[in-house]
């Protein structure tokens, strides 16, 4: 039964069981999408591939999820109908699938003076089906990838040497093949590599900033110290003389203990209730982190702590 549902979801582009199961050739033994491999990467499954006691003939595949975006095609194989099968043997497959991530620019992870996107795919492959083209929909409207941070080009980037990461990758140019179609061609993803859409950074800073602390319950004890962490994230060039204020609850005592990760030399400033921060740098495509403590007067009663940013 599982090698019949396998056959039907990877020639249909159903996600099994919501991802929860392998997909199993006809011999039974074959694994061409596999739980293990996949982890995290178990949204809209799709592939291509061979197996001939099944008939499966798959050249070109996509999801037919509502947020599916791509769309694979076999380099030279030509269609479903009529398969050449030049480079794709029985029993050999190339299955993607996602992480679920969301359809936003980050700093993540991203190469230098590029943004990634938060969604990312993983590719299995058995055997080797070759070169591929990738096209990918950038306006469909249950996942309506972002506009281009800067630049008139979607890029391409894929984990070429199998790090699980793309911070080292150098991204590709992708051809604009008709309106809302980017395509990428010629490719060879190899087996458990990750790949994702990119736009290159802003040419001007672009700043967000978050704050969080460590207090689960959110509420303040007398005497107690919570550790605050500041983010000033940059999507865009490099930032200098970067200022920043914050306003520190009554319930505590001065701010101390500040550490400073990729901020540059920057100066702190306190005078009740303002904590002020001046002469940060940030570097194109990447964040700062400001941490500091803060203990609660013992003369406090208890309240909730204040995390504004």
């Amino acid at each position: 039964r599982i090698r019949v549902e396998s056959y039907l979801s990877l020639k249909y582009g159903i996600t099994l069981k919501n991802g929860t199961q392998d997909y199993i050739s006809s011999d039974g033994s074959t694994i061409m999408w596999s739980t293990t491999t996949a982890w995290a990467y178990n949204k809209d499954i799709f592939g291509i591939g061979r197996d001939d006691n099944q008939e499966l003939a798959q050249v070109q595949s996509k999801s037919i999820n509502d947020e599916s975006v791509i769309t694979l095609q076999a380099v030279g194989e030509w269609t479903n109908i009529t398969p050449s099968f030049v480079d794709i043997s029985d029993k050999e497959f190339l299955t993607i699938s996602n992480d679920g991530g969301t359809n936003t620019w980050t700093t993540s992870d991203s190469p230098s003076t590029y943004n990634i996107m938060n969604r990312t795919w993983k590719a299995q492959e058995i055997g080797d089906v070759w070169t591929i083209t990738l096209d990918f929909d950038v306006a469909n409207l249950d996942f309506d990838i972002p506009t281009l941070v800067s630049g008139s080009n979607y890029y391409f980037v894929y984990d070429s040497d199998n790090d699980s990461s793309l911070s080292d990758e150098t991204p590709t140019a992708m051809t604009n093949t008709s309106g809302d179609l980017w395509s990428i061609s010629g490719i060879n993803i190899g087996h458990n590599q990750i790949f994702t859409l990119a736009s290159e950074a802003s040419s001007t800073p672009l700043l967000s900033v978050t704050k969080v602390h460590n207090d689960a319950d959110n509420i303040v004890t007398t005497d107690q110290i919570v550790k605050y962490t500041v983010t000033i994230e940059n999507a865009g060039a490099n930032a200098t003389g970067i200022s920043l204020t914050d306003t520190i609850d009554t319930n505590f005592w001065n701010p101390y203990n500040f550490t400073y990760n990729n901020c540059g030399t920057p100066w702190q400033t306190f005078t009740a209730p303002t904590l002020s921060f001046s002469s940060i740098n940030i570097p194109s495509v990447s964040s700062c982190v400001i941490t500091y403590d803060l203990q609660v007067d013992a003369g406090a009663t208890g309240g909730s702590i204040i995390s504004n940013s």
